[in-house]
């Protein structure tokens, strides 16, 4: 397993709780899914053998 992590920021440099974040394959579909902690932190354990391209995205809602 690859960990993958980091935290989500506003434009003042604030914390974003409850952010979506993920991780979709080629065709845009989403491989992985979390959520950002009260601090804005954010983690996935994903299998080491992805090779596929991503797209890393982060969403607020």
């Amino acid at each position: 397993m690859v960990e993958i992590y980091g935290n989500v920021k506003d434009f003042e440099g604030n914390p974003i709780e409850g952010a979506t974040v993920e991780i979709k394959n080629k065709r845009f579909e989403t491989i992985y899914q979390t959520f950002t902690d009260t601090e804005g932190k954010y983690r996935f354990k994903v299998d080491e053998g992805l090779t596929s391209p991503c797209t890393y995205v982060k969403t607020t809602r």
